[in-house]
């Protein structure tokens, strides 16, 4: 159930990345259904990553304390009027 919804999003929101499931990482907090053993399974066998979160840790993301701010800092004093230039801004600091 789990990996065909995962799968089905996927597919619908970004088919680009549906076509190398082995290359995204799946980012999800320690809740319970989320650390089931039967959900931990059928993530496994989809194929996803996982990024591991540390038992109680904040709420905070790992990237929140270095992607963010280094593509805020990359970014700084640049006007971008339209979602495309965005994107090309955005993956241009990803692969630099």
């Amino acid at each position: 159930m789990v990996r065909r919804d995962l799968m089905h999003v996927l597919w619908n929101k970004r088919p680009d990345l549906a076509a190398h499931v082995e290359n995204v990482v799946l980012h999800q907090d320690n809740a319970p259904g989320h650390t089931s053993r039967n959900t931990l399974l059928e993530i496994n066998a989809s194929g996803f990553q996982r990024a591991i979160q540390q038992p109680y840790s904040t709420d905070l993301a790992p990237l929140d304390f270095v992607y963010f701010p280094n593509t805020k800092s990359c970014l700084q004093r640049t006007r971008l009027n339209h979602r495309t230039k965005i994107n090309i801004a955005i993956q241009n600091i990803n692969r630099s």
